[in-house]
């Protein structure tokens, strides 16, 4: 979702940057069909700047590839990772939009950057540990202060009712016990148009962009347009970093 997302933003005239930050079991650099140079494991370890990892994706897409199989990474000290999130900062000066795809799970790798941005989007499936999976998510960045928007989108559903239900039963759990408000972000349908393009290492929205699941992808990109970006004044929200680890 991630990626294709990304080339729907970059298609509509937004420069976009996709952060692979599933720290240590990347995967975008082979579904975008590239071979990076350079990783977050070289600008984690001082052997590469911000610039050596950007790589040029699919329709000019920005891609900053994360390390697959590296223990060090996926272990990333909080240091570290407060290195890592302070360099990307750089990207944000000088794009539209910077996406950070993520690791499932409540681990610091993840609810770092999810604290750090203006909309935080929880991709779940209506599988009940997925669902259960997603509130453990929501109920940790809660518990860690604030941060930016909550947003959901239902991923390999059957259609739009079944993505209405699965929305209003996590978004009432939400309300109820947190307090909070989860928005909607719409539905992918399960569609085997995703594993075609991913054996091609191509994104679905290029390979196959009329099938059911690029069109979700569109709208999706259409609602952050309309709700998000055209509204949006520019601050740099990964500064709210200095606030957040303050309390450490």
């Amino acid at each position: 979702l991630a990626l294709n997302l990304g080339v729907e933003l970059q298609k509509r005239g937004y420069r976009t940057v996709v952060v692979d930050a599933d720290l240590g079991t990347a995967n975008l650099h082979i579904l975008a069909g590239i071979t990076p140079a350079k990783t977050l494991y070289d600008l984690t370890h001082g052997t590469a700047d911000i610039v050596d990892v950007l790589c040029e994706g699919p329709r000019n897409l920005g891609l900053v590839a994360g390390g697959s199989g590296v223990c060090q990474l996926a272990n990333l000290p909080r240091h570290r990772r407060f290195f890592l999130i302070s360099e990307l900062e750089k990207l944000e000066k000088c794009v539209d939009v910077l996406i950070f795809d993520t690791a499932p799970g409540i681990a610091g790798n993840v609810t770092d950057f999810l604290q750090v941005t203006d909309l935080s989007l929880v991709v779940v499936t209506p599988d009940l540990t997925a669902i259960t999976d997603a509130y453990g998510l929501i109920k940790t960045l809660q518990a860690e202060g604030p941060s930016g928007r909550l947003g959901l989108v239902a991923n390999m559903v059957r259609g739009a009712k079944q993505a209405e239900s699965l929305f209003q039963r996590l978004a009432g759990c939400v309300h109820r016990f947190l307090d909070s408000d989860l928005e909607y972000f719409g539905h992918l349908v399960k569609d085997q148009a995703v594993a075609r393009a991913a054996d091609k290492r191509t994104p679905f929205t290029l390979y196959e962009p009329n099938s059911r699941v690029s069109k979700g992808v569109q709208k999706l990109a259409e609602d952050l347009e309309t709700r998000l970006l055209r509204a949006h004044k520019y601050e740099s929200s990964l500064s709210r970093l200095w606030d957040h680890w303050a309390r450490f």
